[in-house]
């Protein structure tokens, strides 16, 4: 789950009143948010979808200049002001990342926005931009620049399983983008548990 916050949002850190015990964890959010779903099975416009599969190939990383409250994508017209959030704000590095993902049933790209691509590569977006950008100053074009930089310093990411979830989108050009809003760790007790699960149902 991801909760975005504008200007025109409030934050009460420690709320009086409230029965934290009431509060589900994490897990239970989980459970109730996404369904699980093999690749195969995945069509244009599925939400809340989870997937897990094997990371096959590293696509590229870009970035634009973002409002760091909203995120929206910003250009040098508006001189720092957020037409979104109507704010003087002073941009940041947004990333994105897009990878392939197989889990032997099909195979689809996935992409990843923000803090869940910092997340899989491990780096912060400042770091990963920097990387780029001594790309582009070598001469490479935005796109085999970030290509470059994932392989030569994610390479290791190949072959790493993941559990993701998100929805389904259709781009015209490339098909089926996965576009992920959640990372989840792998609890491989639970795993055991739904492959278990499955298969009492397919013996009934």
């Amino acid at each position: 789950p991801q909760l975005y916050i504008t200007s025109k949002s409030k934050v009460i850190v420690n709320p009086e009143g409230i029965d934290e015990s009431a509060i589900p964890d994490i897990a239970t959010f989980k459970s109730l948010k996404y369904e699980r779903a093999s690749i195969s099975e995945l069509n244009p416009g599925d939400k809340f979808k989870e997937i897990r599969g094997t990371i096959a190939k590293l696509y590229s990383v870009f970035f634009y200049d973002g409002c760091p409250t909203c995120f929206k994508k910003m250009d040098t017209s508006q001189k720092g002001f957020c037409k979104n959030c109507k704010i003087e704000v002073t941009p940041t590095k947004v990333v994105i990342l897009d990878l392939g993902i197989d889990d032997s049933t099909g195979y689809i790209r996935a992409s990843f926005f923000k803090d869940k691509a910092e997340k899989i590569l491990g780096t912060e977006a400042e770091t990963v931009y920097q990387g780029v950008k001594s790309f582009l100053e070598k001469g490479f074009n935005l796109r085999n620049s970030g290509e470059a930089y994932l392989s030569d310093n994610h390479y290791n990411l190949l072959g790493k399983e993941i559990l993701i979830a998100g929805n389904v989108a259709e781009n015209e050009y490339i098909g089926n983008v996965f576009q992920v809003h959640n990372i989840f760790d792998i609890d491989l007790e639970e795993e055991i548990g739904n492959v278990l699960e499955s298969i009492g149902k397919e013996m009934k």
